[in-house]
């Protein structure tokens, strides 16, 4: 079954859904992550503060833009937290999410479930990584540049790898001026975009 028929069956009931899954095992094996999560996401809402993707089998995750997390069962109850101040669902620095035994970072979640709110999903995510434009993203980081996590919207972006690299290392850089200049840092969100 391809993957376009698989989406169109996404708003299945929980029953559907798990069989949905079963039965096209294979199909699901040969994508990668990001797109196992896309099959799996019903409804996504963008609040003010966060981000609430409903799955598929009934459980809703909120994730916050200030770097911590909620995940909720079909019933509604609040069922584990975690994120950036709690330790709890940090791997390699950063704040990661696992959702149907997937794990994905906040950012990428977040730009996922804004991709999907506007209907601007890419064919594929594989080559795309999730970039915090002002580097909060990661633990160190942030705390090297005494900043508080900021998952928010505008504050991400889809680049490349290389991008990405680059972008650390010119704000790292812009940093270390500012405070070499004995000047105060207040911000520095620069695009990895548009770095070439």
């Amino acid at each position: 079954m391809k993957i376009k028929n698989i989406l169109k069956k996404r708003n299945n009931t929980l029953v559907n859904a798990k069989n949905l899954i079963r039965n096209n095992k294979a199909t699901f094996q040969k994508l990668d992550a990001t797109q196992s999560i896309i099959l799996i996401i019903k409804n996504v809402e963008i609040e003010a503060k966060c981000v609430t993707v409903e799955l598929i089998f009934g459980n809703m995750i909120k994730v916050y833009f200030d770097g911590h997390y909620e995940k909720f069962n079909c019933k509604g109850k609040l069922c584990s937290t975690g994120g950036f101040n709690t330790g709890i669902s940090v791997y390699n620095d950063r704040p990661w999410l696992t959702i149907n035994g997937i794990r994905i970072s906040f950012e990428r979640i977040i730009l996922l479930a804004n991709d999907i709110k506007n209907n601007r999903v890419a064919a594929s995510y594989k080559d795309l990584e999730a970039n915090v434009k002002d580097c909060t993203g990661n633990i160190s980081t942030a705390i090297k540049f005494n900043r508080k996590p900021n998952f928010n919207i505008y504050n991400l972006e889809w680049c490349t790898k290389s991008q990405n690299v680059k972008h650390y290392h010119m704000i790292n850089d812009t940093f270390q001026k500012m405070n070499q200049n004995g000047k105060k840092v207040k911000s520095a969100r620069l695009s990895a975009c548009s770095l070439h």
